[in-house]
């Protein structure tokens, strides 16, 4: 006997922005128990959002909340914009009240704040300080700097080049000036290739030049080992770069800063991280842009 079709709802919500068509788009499926990882798999390719978020259940009583997330080709174990959108769903379509919830994710659970705030709540993400993996070696950052799409024969642009993990790892590479990081024209076998080498598919480009009081740093996502070349706007990566600036006293703990991503892609989008202690709370709203349903 096959599994029992069903209606589901399907939105796609644009996060870490209010203005629809800008941000970092995810689709939301509610409910997604009882569909296999293929069909989610399936799903989010269809989409073509970077990733997507299938929430599974959700109990405002007991404040907790299960979703999974998948990009078109792997599951992920935590998507912070996917996070925003599916709790942006939860409070604007069935009434998730504001509170502080328990999400689990794949394997690991995660705590997400929502606040409440009419057509765009604020909703927070939570994730622990990993600390620095290591820095690039030379060679490493030799070949970073030639997957980039950089000149190998002039002087360097990269300044700091590191794997740091908040909730995931990621390689944080400091760019001398927004020209350079606008102009990244990366080549995705190389990236994929040297990120299966790290260890750690995702490459966070990040620049101070062009910052002021409201933006710390402008920055630049690809992660194509994970099936996304170029990512609008990107919480956890935003988190690990706080969390490593903290750790050189770079800005203070308990210091609210943000970061804008996104705009070569058209989609131009802010994170807010605060540093308090062991943790980076990563807070943004979001938009839906369109609603409907799906026979799963």
């Amino acid at each position: 006997m096959g599994r029992l079709v069903i209606r589901r709802d399907l939105l796609m919500v644009d996060a870490f922005t209010t203005v629809p068509f800008t941000g970092n788009k995810s689709g939301v499926l509610y409910p997604a128990a009882g569909l296999d990882e293929q069909t989610m798999l399936a799903l989010a390719g269809e989409l073509g959002a970077s990733e997507s978020a299938f929430i599974v259940s959700f109990d405002q009583a007991a404040a907790t909340v299960e979703i999974r997330f998948f990009t078109s080709k792997v599951e992920m174990e935590v998507c912070t914009h996917a996070t925003v959108a599916a709790f942006h769903v939860l409070a604007t379509r069935y009434g998730l009240g504001a509170g502080t919830y328990h999400m689990k994710g794949r394997k690991a659970g995660y705590t997400v704040r929502l606040e409440a705030g009419g057509v765009h709540p604020t909703i927070t993400v939570v994730q622990s300080d990993n600390k620095m993996v290591r820095l690039l070696s030379e060679a490493e950052r030799q070949k970073l700097s030639v997957a980039l799409g950089l000149d190998p024969e002039g002087p360097s642009p990269i300044g700091d080049a590191l794997i740091y993990r908040a909730a995931t790892a990621r390689t944080l590479a400091e760019l001398s000036d927004r020209k350079t990081l606008n102009a990244l024209t990366p080549n995705n076998a190389l990236l994929k290739a040297l990120g299966q080498s790290l260890g750690v598919p995702g490459f966070y480009c990040y620049t101070y030049d062009g910052s002021d009081q409201h933006i710390r740093a402008h920055c630049r996502m690809f992660s194509p080992g994970s099936g996304v070349d170029e990512d609008p706007v990107t919480g956890n990566a935003a988190s690990a770069l706080a969390l490593y600036e903290r750790s050189i006293a770079l800005i203070a703990d308990k210091e609210t800063v943000r970061y804008a991503q996104g705009e070569q892609m058209g989609r131009g989008g802010v994170v807010t991280v605060t540093v308090d202690g062991e943790h980076a709370l990563i807070s943004g709203q979001a938009v839906t842009v369109w609603e409907g349903s799906i026979l799963l």
